[in-house]
Order: structure tokens, then C-alpha cells, then sequence
């Protein structure tokens, strides 16, 4: 009976130290887990930011824009303009702009439906404000210099539209509207010539 109760417990003592094995692996598994699933939830959260369809926090700029007192009809700011500040702003770093409260989404637009100029397809007014986020050490500078925002400053000086551009160190941007969070799939652009980004090729 002794040597049959020696044999139980060493049987019993094998059994718990492949346990305690098994245990650790399955600890070290479970810390592998968490580290993916932390980064798929960062992945998430940058895609969602470049995509629009996460709501953003953080310091970048505001740009107010607006028309001539005495502008006539066809001198007032066109969609045409909008999205050439846009483009300038991505051009710079931006990594999510909205425009008179409405997000700049990869499934939206800037277009005009007669007169009135529309963003995610809902009319907006002047004066038109456009918050982009970035780092505000390169996102002024950045601008001016670009391609896009010189054409929007030529038609600023011929038109008379008075623009201005301010830092902001805590801007809240929200996602884009329900109707356009519709991705199905998306392919983030690289650009080796480093002249802009904005929200990834989208379908």
C-alpha cells in the first residue's frame, strides 16, 4: 500500500507540474493575445481617423474662410475652393479635417447642388471654418508652400475671399455621418514623392 500510495502522489506531483506548465503557456499566449488585439485596436483607431469614421481629438489649425461683402454670385468661393484647401491641408500632414462641422470621410465629398456648396452631400454656408489636425509646427508652414493652397491664395487675391489661419491646441472633429460609414475595404496609399496624403482609396 505504501509503494502504491508513492506512486499515486508521484503520479499526482507529474500531473501538477504539467499543469503548471501548461498554465504558463497558456499565460504567455494570453499575453501574445493581448499584444495583437492592442495593436488591431490602434490599427483600428488610425484607420478610423484617416477613413473619417472615428470621431478625433488634438491640436492642429482652423481655417476661416469667407466671401467679399460686395462679392457678386460668381465671385463667392466655390466647392472647387474648398477642396483645394482640403488637398493643401493633406498635402501638409493633416490627418483629419472638417469643414463647417461636417468630416472630410474616404466615402464623402465636396460638391456643389446649384449654388450652395455640400460636404458629405449636406449644404453648407460661409463664412466656412475648416479644422484640420496635425502637428502645428509643420502644418502652417507646410501650407502656404503647397501646390494647392498657392491656387486658393491666387483666387483669394482675385476674388477678394479673406482667409486666416490660427493654431488650436484642442480641436474635436467628428466621425462622418452613419450614412457614409459603408467601407468595404480600403487600401492605405503610400507616397514616396512625400507631397500629401488625406483618407485612404476607398470602396
Amino acid at each position: 500500500r505504501i509503494e502504491s500510495r508513492r506512486t499515486s502522489v508521484a503520479n499526482l506531483q507529474e500531473a501538477a507540474a504539467q499543469l503548471r506548465t501548461d498554465n504558463l503557456n497558456a499565460e504567455g499566449r494570453l499575453r501574445d493575445l493581448g499584444a495583437r488585439y492592442g495593436d488591431v485596436q490602434a490599427r483600428g483607431a488610425t484607420l478610423g481617423a484617416l477613413s473619417g469614421f472615428e470621431a478625433v481629438r488634438g491640436d492642429g489649425v482652423r481655417l476661416t474662410l469667407d466671401n467679399s461683402p460686395l462679392a457678386s454670385s460668381s465671385d463667392q468661393i466655390r466647392a472647387s475652393d474648398l477642396v483645394l484647401v482640403v488637398n493643401a491641408l493633406w498635402q501638409s500632414g493633416a490627418e483629419a479635417v472638417a469643414i463647417n462641422g461636417q468630416r472630410v470621410a474616404s466615402t464623402g465629398a465636396i460638391s456643389t447642388s446649384g449654388d450652395a456648396i455640400e460636404v458629405n452631400f449636406r449644404g453648407i454656408a460661409p463664412p466656412y471654418t475648416i479644422l484640420a489636425i496635425g502637428d502645428q509646427g509643420t502644418l502652417s508652414s507646410r501650407f502656404v508652400d503647397s501646390g494647392s493652397a498657392l491656387q486658393f491664395v491666387a483666387a483669394a487675391n482675385q476674388f477678394g475671399f479673406s482667409w486666416d489661419m490660427e493654431n488650436e491646441d484642442d480641436l474635436r472633429l467628428p466621425a462622418a455621418p452613419a450614412s457614409l460609414q459603408r467601407l468595404r475595404y480600403a487600401t492605405e496609399m503610400t507616397n514616396p514623392k512625400g507631397d500629401g496624403g488625406g483618407p485612404p482609396c476607398s470602396r
